[in-house]
């Protein structure tokens, strides 16, 4: 939305499956309207995407890779999936004091075709297709809250963020049947966060209020429609806009060519005061800029942009053998944390440069944690070494060896 809006109304629909909602929105205000009181297609109309379709990754990366974002993007995401072919990435992103603020989103491609056709039965022209997890955010800005853990929930998922400076570095979320509170302490111990940080839950969260004594609770909206125009003015929440540019849909209605003609006629009026300067100038500077010296300062220039450019993509491929290596050592100690069952725990693991690894830890069923150990395509050669201990409290101290295969 422009800055027009807020003088005249504008039009929206929301769309998704089971919510098809039409409202004006006139300097912040929403109000509901009939179909009837103006024509289906004068509306700007959104189809929200549920989040467990929608997988949503946040960069921060310096400016100078403008030029190959999308490539860079891609390879990060690539990284990040399991599963590489058959998806479909999205990414939009702001510039802000050098850096770019990046949302990049993943979904299925064959669940994004069935969202495109159950779309295209519903509505005739689309403006965009939004995951629902931006709208969150939004509000979450939109109310103030720019730093720490913000909570939400989408049906039987919980979704997280964890902010900073307005904006969400990185993303959680808790299916149903999943340990809340477990799943919420290693997401932000993956982030370090400190233990004291601001969590803002939004709407009802289950099993939150033991785990977050001190959390700050506020209401969401009764419909994600009062949520949509705060997502389109937000100046610090790139949009991750599912549907290619190209096909989005804008409508402008009059009032907007008027102001538009109003405002060429003074920049014509204006801009004709200015020519008449330049043209003055120009036959002033006519021979400077002739000027040989002038020239040869800007070859030397272009140079130092290429050396810029090859120091630039150096850089980049330095940061993605880092991140490959990172990952490497993240895959394997967060298979070890998700096969490890209940009642056993790790003392500590030693990784060697061979690959191999030492697992010591105490357990109350240790050959179920062996058994899954060497059943993990990541683990190979898993087996108990020396004798195990029992202790007084049930368990039995045991070290485990075996060779990393991933």
């Amino acid at each position: 939305m422009d800055i027009l809006t807020d003088f005249f109304s504008k039009a929206f629909r929301l769309v998704s499956e089971d919510l098809d909602v039409y409202f004006t929105v006139k300097k912040g205000e929403i109000q509901p309207v009939e179909i009837e009181e103006q024509g289906e297609n004068q509306f700007d109309t959104f189809f929200l995407v549920p989040s467990n379709d929608v997988i949503l990754y946040s960069l921060k990366l310096p400016a100078q890779v403008e030029e190959n974002l999308r490539e860079v993007v891609r390879s990060f995401v690539l990284e990040k999936e399991p599963v590489r072919e058959g998806i479909r990435i999205d990414m939009a992103y702001i510039k802000e004091k050098g850096q770019l603020k990046v949302l990049a989103s993943v979904i299925r491609e064959s669940r994004y075709q069935e969202i495109r056709k159950q779309a295209s039965e519903m509505v005739s022209e689309l403006s965009g297709i939004l995951p629902v997890q931006l709208l969150y955010l939004a509000w979450a800005l939109q109310t103030g809250v720019s730093d720490g853990l913000v909570l939400f929930q989408d049906d039987e998922t919980t979704l997280g963020a964890y902010l900073e400076n307005g904006f969400p570095v990185s993303f959680m979320k808790c299916r149903a049947g999943r340990p809340l509170q477990q799943v919420i302490s290693r997401f932000l111990a993956g982030l370090r966060a400190p233990e004291d940080v601001a969590v803002t839950v939004f709407g009802e969260v289950p099993e939150i209020t033991e785990a977050f004594p001190d959390a700050v609770y506020r209401d969401l909206p009764e419909s994600p429609a009062e949520m949509l125009p705060g997502l389109l003015k937000e100046k610090e929440l790139p949009v991750a806009n599912l549907l290619p540019e190209k096909e989005r849909k804008v409508h402008r209605k009059f009032w907007r060519y008027i102001g538009v003609a109003v405002l060429v006629a003074a920049v014509g009026i204006y801009g004709t005061s200015l020519i008449r300067d330049y043209l003055h100038l120009r036959s002033e500077v006519q021979t400077l800029q002739q000027n040989y010296e002038s020239k040869k300062k800007q070859a030397m220039k272009l140079v130092k942009k290429l050396d810029e450019r090859d120091r630039l993509k150096a850089q980049v491929q330095f940061y993605r053998k880092l991140k490959r290596q990172k990952m490497k050592i993240c895959t394997v100690l967060q298979e070890l944390t998700a096969i490890t069952p209940v009642n056993s725990y790790a003392t500590s693991i030693n990784i060697r440069r061979n690959n191999k690894f030492d697992f010591n830890g105490k357990s109350k069923d240790m050959y179920t944690l062996i058994r899954k150990l060497d059943e993990s395509k990541y683990f190979t050669g898993v087996q108990k070494s020396g004798s195990s201990k029992e202790m007084s409290d049930g368990y039995t101290a045991f070290l485990i060896r075996g060779k990393i295969a991933y």
